[in-house]
């Protein structure tokens, strides 16, 4: 097969692709919407920047801090993430994967953004906003060429990679589910 990068495109297609139909029902021009987003980003990073971690300076950059202003310009109170061990048992660079990549999507939605009328709304961009992923993205595709990685090594990066995009799709149900509304939405 092709490089690990390519692995990683190819297999994790169907769980990505579940997990953009569910974002592109984010509003995030709306105060609630917006908030549904930044606090499904605040449940999955602040379980997965610690896993991260492991890879050192080779880790993608921490964005829990404009997770939190974004939340707090909406008056929205993030709750404790619960931890999710199933996690513990991933890859970092598989996580790598599916956080650096999503600046991509993110463009997206940060049209949706800034489309808003919504003073409020517009106020919390500092993580829609960030282009820390986008500079991150070549050093992580540089990462992964610059080694060799055994056929166990890659199919766990691939497997983690996959599982954190289901991941982040159950997390936002649950979000949904719990009809997480900003205050401003009333």
């Amino acid at each position: 097969m092709g490089s690990l990068r390519h692995r990683l495109k190819f297999e994790t297609r169907a769980d990505h692709k579940q997990l953009d139909m569910q974002l592109d029902e984010v509003r995030v021009a709306e105060p609630g919407g917006l908030s549904q987003y930044l606090l499904m980003w605040y449940a999955q990073l602040t379980r997965l920047e610690p896993l991260m971690a492991q890879l050192g300076r080779a880790a993608p950059p921490s964005l829990v801090d404009l997770l939190l202003a974004d939340l707090a310009a909406l008056d929205c109170q993030p709750g404790d993430a619960e931890p999710r061990n199933f996690l513990l048992q991933m890859h970092p660079l598989g996580l790598a994967y599916v956080i650096a990549g999503s600046h991509f999507g993110a463009y997206v939605l940060r049209r949706r953004w800034e489309s808003s009328k919504s003073k409020q709304v517009l106020a919390a961009g500092l993580f829609l906003q960030s282009n820390a992923l986008q500079q991150y993205w070549p050093d992580y595709v540089a990462l992964l060429r610059s080694r060799r990685f055994a056929a166990a090594e890659e199919d766990a990066i691939v497997l983690t990679a996959k599982r954190c995009f289901q991941s982040f799709g159950r997390s936002f149900e649950q979000i949904i589910g719990q009809g997480v509304r900003a205050a401003a939405d009333g």
